[in-house]
């Protein structure tokens, strides 16, 4: 929205870069921060607002008056093609955060728009290259957030994959959905070189995902959607924290992994959760085949309540 001066010299000085790249349902949200002091951070969110083809006279008229009344629009040039563009909010806001023992506070603002086309993909892909252009510094992003992408607006590994920054984000968000997206996720998957943080959602039917960064990413967090995880991919999780949602998991593979945790001499795994247990049915639903073979006793919280600390970890930090 600001002159073709301002942004030159923006993109030239190559201060500000993308921080993260969010992707919702029908929005994208980007984040953008002096890469210098990244403290302060910027959010824009747009929504790419797909034009009705051939409205009747009425809702003519109707939309005629909503726009000259109500909507403020003006035309912009993105990635050297005209679009109908309107800013609709802007917020300042400051966030108190802590970590590390040390307090601080983030001041952020959140300008929101509306781009009006007839062409949402070539809209999406626009505006990736604009941000790019406008944004060039080389800092890898933060965090990528694929949970909301449309496959059908992007050519993942041609469209978004194409940016060194991209490629070199340490926290990466992904929904696995349908089976039709599950070549793109292990393309991307395959493609980011600096992956340390990674969290999937997966709700496929009658298939299993399991990629190999899975295994040796540094902290794995997988909303299952009672899927199954094979015994071979369970055990062969070699990460420091493992969270695992609603994963369908079989009381024999959840021994054989405390037994290989107990005799290995490996301290990489710190934390493994399963908030939600979905025994496998055709196994016996019981907890004395999870524990065989091994000694336990019941948790007293008078003896170790003191030793036993939540491990609470913040995912993009």
């Amino acid at each position: 929205m600001i002159s073709e001066t301002a942004k030159n010299y923006v993109s030239v000085n190559q201060i500000m870069g993308i921080t993260r790249l969010i992707f919702n349902s029908g929005q994208f949200v980007v984040c953008v921060a002096n890469r210098d002091f990244d403290n302060d951070e910027t959010k824009l969110e747009v929504k790419i607002v797909k034009k009705s083809r051939g409205p009747g006279k009425l809702k003519k008229i109707t939309s005629f008056f909503h726009h000259k009344m109500m909507r403020k629009t003006t035309n912009r040039t993105i990635n050297g093609v005209e679009y109908e563009i309107e800013k609709t909010n802007k917020e300042e806001y400051g966030v108190d955060l802590t970590f590390d023992g040390i307090s601080y506070r983030c001041l952020n603002s959140r300008r929101q728009f509306s781009i009006f086309t007839n062409d949402t993909s070539s809209a999406y892909n626009d505006l990736l290259r604009h941000i790019f252009d406008v944004f060039p510094n080389k800092t890898p992003l933060f965090f990528l957030d694929l949970r909301g992408i449309r496959a059908e607006n992007f050519v993942i590994s041609q469209d978004l994959l194409c940016y060194e920054q991209v490629i070199q984000t340490p926290c990466l968000a992904m929904g696995v959905r349908c089976n039709e997206f599950v070549e793109q996720a292990h393309t991307i998957l395959e493609s980011m070189i600096e992956l340390k943080n990674l969290n999937l959602d997966i709700e496929l039917e009658d298939m299993e995902f399991f990629h190999p960064r899975m295994s040796s990413i540094d902290h794995l967090t997988v909303h299952y959607f009672k899927n199954q995880i094979s015994e071979d991919n369970f055990l062969s999780l070699n990460c420091e924290t493992i969270k695992l949602w609603s994963a369908n998991v079989s009381p024999k593979s959840l021994n054989f992994f405390i037994k290989q945790w107990l005799l290995t001499e490996s301290r990489r795994l710190r934390h493994l959760e399963i908030p939600i247990l979905c025994l496998d049915p055709e196994e016996k639903q019981c907890l004395d085949e999870v524990f065989d073979g091994l000694t336990t006793i019941p948790f007293d919280g008078t003896r170790r309540v003191q030793f036993y600390k939540k491990y609470d970890w913040n995912y993009e930090l």
